[in-house]
């Protein structure tokens, strides 16, 4: 990834206020900010379609376990890290390019407890800062649409892995139906996105040394979470209430409304796809 492309990622994502407005969203919920339960900011930090059970449905597929090393590439604000810590008690890195997201991901540990088990890493998925074959388990989930040198991703993933170590991904992935609208969740513009077709993404991953252990497309899946979401936005605007639910207002900044209606649009006339695979390292 060149400086300029990261620059752009950077800027797509930060927000030097996220803090703050995750504390005005707490308090919103009817929590105290400085000590807020781990459910209240389950609902704040899940940054990709389907939210909690998306995350808790991949690792249920990976079968992590208590004794794995995990590795999140685009890890966020740090929700599936966390999730993952608390539920299964095992140790969670999680990378990240933006400096905000990192900077939130490590306050909220703390908040929740979690900084022994949780550890942050602002890098490049594309040059991690970790030795060969150090990790059990690599995760990701709706980062590689921000990432154009899909191959360099994948190798970079099979190389921190050991041997026999899974790979899970729940990503975005170009459909037939076209190029995407935008603005959209992951890209306000074109030019920050990378949509790959699924066949190329998994050709791609299996030619850096992973073997598929499981493919299945999920869109059916998201776009049953997305009426849902719709309907759940129509109730609360009858009754007076924002559009957005806090977490999505949140971490989509400017233009969340639309941006979610695009998604909806996106999957629903098949521009893009959302596929859930494990991958194992030989």
């Amino acid at each position: 990834m060149s400086e300029e492309l990261e620059a752009r990622v950077r800027d797509q994502y930060s927000n030097a206020t996220l803090l703050d407005r995750m504390a005005d969203a707490l308090a919103a919920m009817g929590e105290d900010p400085d000590d807020p339960s781990p459910e209240a900011i389950g609902q704040l930090d899940q940054m990709h379609v389907r939210g909690a059970a998306a995350t808790l449905e991949l690792q249920d597929l990976v079968g992590v376990k208590p004794d794995d090393s995990v590795l999140d590439v685009g890890c966020g604000i740090g929700g599936p890290a966390r999730a993952l810590a608390r539920r299964i008690g095992c140790t969670v890195t999680g990378l990240d390019l933006t400096p905000d997201f990192c900077d939130a991901a490590r306050e909220l540990n703390a908040l929740l407890g979690l900084d022994d088990l949780v550890e942050i890493i602002e890098a490049s998925a594309l040059d991690m800062p970790f030795e060969d074959a150090c990790f059990d388990v690599v995760l990701t989930q709706h980062a590689a649409m921000n990432i154009e040198d899909k191959p360099a991703l994948y190798r970079e993933i099979a190389r921190v892995l050991e041997p026999g170590g899974r790979f899970g991904l729940y990503d975005i992935m170009a459909g037939p139906g076209g190029e995407a609208h935008y603005p959209a969740p992951w890209a306000s513009v074109e030019l920050n996105s990378f949509l790959e077709a699924p066949d190329r993404v998994r050709a791609h991953i299996e030619a850096a040394g992973l073997r598929a252990l499981s493919w299945e497309d999920v869109t059916p899946k998201a776009l049953t979470w997305l009426a849902e979401q719709k309907a759940a936005r129509e109730a609360r605007a009858a009754q007076g209430q924002p559009e957005l639910p806090p977490g999505a207002a949140l971490l989509m900044g400017t233009g969340a409304p639309e941006k979610l209606r695009n998604m909806a649009r996106n999957l629903g006339e098949g521009r893009v796809v959302t596929v859930m695979a494990v991958f194992e390292k030989a």
